[in-house]
């Protein structure tokens, strides 16, 4: 829930924190950027002569400017800084009227610098977006929205990325800049929002004192030691000024600006006790004067404050207030910045806490960064935002989303159960299918589909894969438990039904998870449309017969590049490492290969690679072992060299078995890299048969193929091993080289900065057999990874399995999986991958695991 909430507003309010973040810091320096503009305005030539007096300085200026009231004066300490002035607003509504600098010894107005009023426009913008109304429009509460926002993502984010080692600083610290792609992303989104989420809170929560009144009187209320009503002007009045070190803070005393006072209202001042008052502060406050602003009363119950800035000041607002009786010039009281309660500092403070200044020129320069890395966020945020996108829409991209819950289905129900997403690809290709004949087809998860929601004469198109021993894939799993395993319920409605079947040939019971179902539909009473394909891979000739039979409903004009697999291409071998040297067991080899020159190759963790054997004897020494005839030896040699046996004189016995000359089906290997790596790393163990032959595709990338050779393959993706949401905890289980399919998941979330990982690894021997070994531990130290549990089954001590191990953690399992965390399984489906699931079973139940299958939070990936 807060990982949506925080994408949503990020996509939402993240453009306007952006502008805020920009504007806000475009003001950070705007008095020294609009000193370095106007050295003439700002600067005078300092002459022996006394400065006038402020009385002095009123009628000068009031005489050229033509106002009939002076509000406040700035009166430097520097012999050669301009003094300031402030008139009476015209505009009651005004808080504020016309600044202008002026000579200190002349009393000549020297004008407005340059600049000023671009930068009351990029306040504005900041404050209000500019929108109509200023303080009074929408765009006040827009702003106000946005600065919660942006406490919100302060704290969600910390939440989401929050480690389960959070004393290791590398967690939270570190960016690796090689990084690529969404990977980088996700590392500057996360590290640098850590870095400056302190300085996003202080901004977030000094910023809503200006955006909601109900904000302000709560904070006032538990922050001041006196009543709000007296401390709320201190800051209300002080924030609308122009410029630090200007006329900026008038109203730190009560009864200034917006306490409903008319500011034109006409208060009788004797200009001779402003003098006699100046001169009495000059002789009291001492020297070490920065900047003294006096205000004047508007009421004729206001004293009169001065308030002086100190040289050694590390703000403009650092000051100490001087009051003075507007009457008759006697001296009421002091009030010192030391002397300050904490709360008080902080209230009458808001804005230097705000812009950093508070904090000294450090603290400028902190806020600074931070409100020009705003934009970083809203950036990186949505990029982020559209790779998830991107990677939900590369399969719906074939066909149209499935039509709502209880509409009535224009079209067939497409439902598929894939593994690695060959069936899923196929279903949804054949559900555009029907789209392009202008149809709405329902695609649905085998078990997500409920049978009695199909109608007498219903479509339904089923395209099923097997994998292993006959066993259902892990979309069908739960549909077989609990249809076709069941006794049989009520018979289907009178629904007609195709069965689209993916096995592979090596395994005795071909199909057989999609015969049962052909069989069990058929016993229901559904009518069956044309008899069950069943399709070894995705052979393109069995595609077409599935495209024929499609026919008979009107499909056709299929688009032959969409259905054709992904083209082979050549990689080149770059590295080849045996990981487990002097092991008594098969040998275990990484491979490292590098991309034609010009291809970006792209792919997902949990997705797969096809390779395709190129070694012709080993092929053709299969075939001469199956021939029914004996072959010589020098016929063999010949048909090694061409195994179309063209002109090859032999019998005709071996012509005619020539012609059932064994294809080389590719291989598929988990993908252990991310693509950031720019290459594609594996993990093959090499087989070796009884009689001593090497396995045809392991014995050649292994042992045959050289370093700098090429090698056909191509990338398949496997939506069913994808990663999970990143906020997702993960549990990886696996043994043997389905470590590489766990590895790219790992490497993928250190990549992005996530560390709540727990690796369940099991082989044989500790000495020879703990494949990266090195990385492990260093992602162990890094924070990455959580919890490492590595079991090695012929050791001799611990336990020896990884189910074993699953046994003694399932607390800590248990844990994990209701604190929200998915699991993933890779690896030999004989033996290890069977006994996991029956050991989460009996940890978990039956019910919760089948439900995690249902959500993608339980997925595997076993051979």
């Amino acid at each position: 829930m807060l990982f949506q909430i925080h994408w949503l507003l990020g996509i939402t309010a993240g453009l306007v924190l952006a502008v805020m973040g920009v504007t806000g810091a475009m003001m950070s320096f705007q008095d020294e950027l609009i000193a370095a503009f106007n050295p003439r305005v700002i600067k005078v030539t300092a002459v022996d002569a006394a400065r006038l007096p402020p009385s002095a300085l009123m009628a000068a200026a009031v005489s050229q400017h033509g106002a009939g009231k002076v509000n406040a004066l700035v009166l430097e300490g520097a012999p050669d800084r301009a003094d300031q002035i402030e008139f009476a607003p015209t505009d009651p509504a005004q808080h504020h009227g016309a600044r202008s600098y002026i000579n200190p010894y002349t009393g000549v107005l020297l004008g407005s610098p340059r600049g000023a009023d671009f930068f009351m426009t990029v306040r504005n913008l900041h404050r209000y977006m500019l929108l109509p109304g200023d303080a009074g429009g929408i765009g006040r509460p827009i702003t106000g929205i946005a600065t919660l926002s942006l406490i919100f993502f302060a704290l969600s984010g910390l939440y989401l990325r929050w480690p389960r080692k959070p004393l290791e600083w590398r967690n939270w610290f570190t960016i690796d800049l090689r990084r690529r792609g969404r990977d980088l992303y996700r590392q500057l989104h996360a590290v640098i929002g850590v870095w400056l989420m302190l300085f996003y809170l202080v901004s977030g929560l000094t910023g809503l004192w200006w955006s909601f009144g109900t904000y302000r009187t709560g904070v006032s209320h538990l922050l001041s030691s006196t009543p709000v009503t007296a401390m709320a002007g201190r800051e209300h009045g002080g924030e609308r000024g122009a410029g630090r070190g200007g006329a900026r803070g008038h109203g730190r005393h009560g009864g200034r600006a917006g306490d409903g006072a008319d500011p034109a209202a006409d208060v009788s001042f004797d200009p001779v006790i402003l003098d006699r008052i100046w001169q009495q502060f000059i002789d009291e406050a001492g020297p070490g004067m920065l900047r003294a602003s006096i205000m004047l009363p508007r009421e004729p119950r206001d004293p009169v404050v001065i308030r002086r800035l100190d040289q050694h000041a590390r703000y403009a607002r650092m000051t100490d207030d001087w009051n003075y009786a507007s009457n008759d010039g006697h001296f009421l009281s002091t009030q010192r910045y030391r002397d300050l309660a904490t709360g008080d500092m902080i209230l009458g403070h808001i804005l230097p806490i705000h812009d950093g200044s508070f904090f000294g020129l450090p603290g400028r320069v902190a806020l600074l960064l931070s409100s020009l890395t705003m934009p970083l966020f809203t950036v990186t945020g949505l990029l982020l935002y559209l790779g998830r996108r991107r990677q939900k829409q590369r399969l719906r991209a074939i066909a149209l989303p499935a039509p709502a819950a209880g509409s009535e289905a224009a079209g067939p129900w497409i439902i598929y159960a894939s593994q690695a997403g060959h069936a899923e690809r196929l279903a949804r290709l054949t559900a555009q299918a029907f789209v392009e004949l202008g149809q709405q087809p329902r695609l649905i998860v085998l078990d997500h589909w409920q049978p009695w929601q199909c109608k007498d004469g219903q479509l339904c198109l089923f395209v099923v894969s097997t994998y292993g021993e006959g066993e259902p894939p892990d979309q069908g799993r739960f549909f077989a438990k609990s249809h076709l395993q069941a006794e049989p319920g009520r018979p289907l409605p009178a629904l007609e039904f195709a069965v689209l079947a993916l096995g592979d040939r090596l395994y005795p019971d071909f199909c057989a998870f999609g015969r049962r179902l052909d069989a069990w539909l058929e016993q229901s009473g559904a009518r069956r449309g044309f008899p069950m394909l069943a399709l070894d891979g995705e052979q393109p000739e069995g595609l077409r017969r599935w495209q024929r039979q499609l026919r008979r409903w009107g499909v056709g004009g299929f688009d032959s590049a969409a259905w054709d697999e992904q083209p082979w291409q050549s990689w080149r071998l770059v590295g080849r490492e045996c990981l487990n040297p002097g092991s008594a067991e098969h040998p275990a080899y990484s491979l490292r290969l590098a991309a034609p020159e010009g291809v970006a190759a792209g792919w997902l963790a949990g997705d797969l690679v096809e390779i395709l054997p190129s070694d012709a004897a080993a092929r053709m020494q299969i075939w001469l072992d199956q021939l029914s005839v004996p072959v010589t030896g020098e016929v063999a040699a010949a048909l090694v060299d061409e195994p179309a046996v063209n002109g090859v004189s032999t019998s005709e016995e071996v012509r005619l078995e020539a012609r059932d000359v064994p294809a080389l089906k590719p291989r598929e290997y988990s993908i252990a890299s991310i693509d950031s790596q720019r290459e594609i790393h594996l993990l093959i163990r090499q087989v070796r048969h009884e009689d001593g032959r090497l396995g045809i595709c392991s014995g050649w990338l292994t042992s045959g193929l050289a370093v700098g050779d090429e090698v056909p393959l191509r990338i398949r993706s496997n939506p069913g091993f994808h990663p999970p949401p990143d906020e997702m905890p993960l549990i990886l289980i696996g043994s043997g080289t389905g470590l590489a399919g766990l590895l790219a998941h790992l490497r993928a979330r250190a990549a992005a900065g996530i560390g709540n990982n727990w690796l369940l690894f099991g082989e044989r021997h500790d000495g020879q057999d703990a494949f990266f070994g090195d990385e492990l531990e260093k992602l162990l130290k890094d924070g990455r990874l959580q919890r490492l549990d590595r079991v090695y089954s012929r050791d001799g001590h611990g336990p020896r399995y990884v189910q074993d191990r699953l046994v003694i953690a399932g607390t800590e399992l248990l844990e994990w999986v209701e604190q929200g965390a998915a699991i993933y399984v890779c690896g030999s489906l004989q033996g290890m991958a069977a006994d996991v699931d029956l050991c989460l079973r009996e940890i978990l139940g039956a019910a919760r695991l089948d439900a995690m299958s249902l959500t993608g939070r339980y997925r595997r990936d076993v051979y």
